[in-house]
């Protein structure tokens, strides 16, 4: 299917389904089209240009957004995310994440289309000011300890599967060196007959 077929048909799917920005990417998590302003949810990802979504995703959004695929893929059913905190420039963003596994029309089946919403957060008046060592500012400093928590324990567990899929690589490197280093010394050994039958060839004229 040509690209501009894929937009032309993602284009009229999305403005009759959602306003919200949305990307449909394929089941390799690769952006195969974007739709509206998705700044504020993805962004690129440092070093070799790509567009695979789970790179791009911005902080607070990544964890969910991996498990929700994993689960629309394999489920083949929408899945719902509600009220996720995503780190945008200078604050943080409520939003909620819906990844649906497109059915129709037939050459778009197989692809996945991923919805960000934002959420209003409540609004507070800037005349009323919580002090320090209120049990307002206090639960408030926890969310925020909590949520910088969260954080973290989301870029460890980038940083661990990104481990894992080197060491993966690593060990897949070194069973192949083996395998070549076994050939090479079954070819040594073959040169190495060969060499005596024709010595012992040699001998006998």
């Amino acid at each position: 299917m040509r690209e501009s077929s894929i937009s032309r048909l993602a284009e009229r799917m999305l403005l009759d389904s959602y306003a919200p920005p949305s990307v449909i990417i394929n089941e390799k998590c690769d952006i195969l089209y974007f739709h509206g302003r998705t700044g504020k949810y993805l962004e690129p990802a440092p070093g070799e240009a790509g567009f695979n979504i789970l790179e791009m995703a911005r902080q607070g959004l990544k964890s969910k957004l991996r498990a929700a695929i994993c689960e629309a893929v394999s489920q083949r059913l929408d899945v719902l995310h509600k009220g996720l905190r995503v780190k945008d420039n200078g604050g943080f963003q409520a939003v909620d994440l819906i990844v649906k596994p497109i059915k129709a029309p037939e050459s778009m089946r197989g692809l996945i289309l991923v919805v960000f919403e934002d959420v209003a957060s409540p609004k507070y008046s800037e005349s009323v000011k919580t002090a320090p060592g209120t049990p307002e500012s206090t639960d408030q400093r926890i969310s925020e300890l909590e949520q910088e928590l969260d954080y973290t324990k989301e870029d460890l567990q980038t940083a661990i599967e990104e481990l894992e899929t080197s060491n993966e690589e690593l060990k897949s490197t070194n069973e192949e060196l083996q395998s070549t280093n076994e050939e090479l010394q079954s070819t040594n050994e073959e040169l190495e007959t060969s060499k005596e039958e024709l010595q012992s060839y040699l001998l006998q004229i």
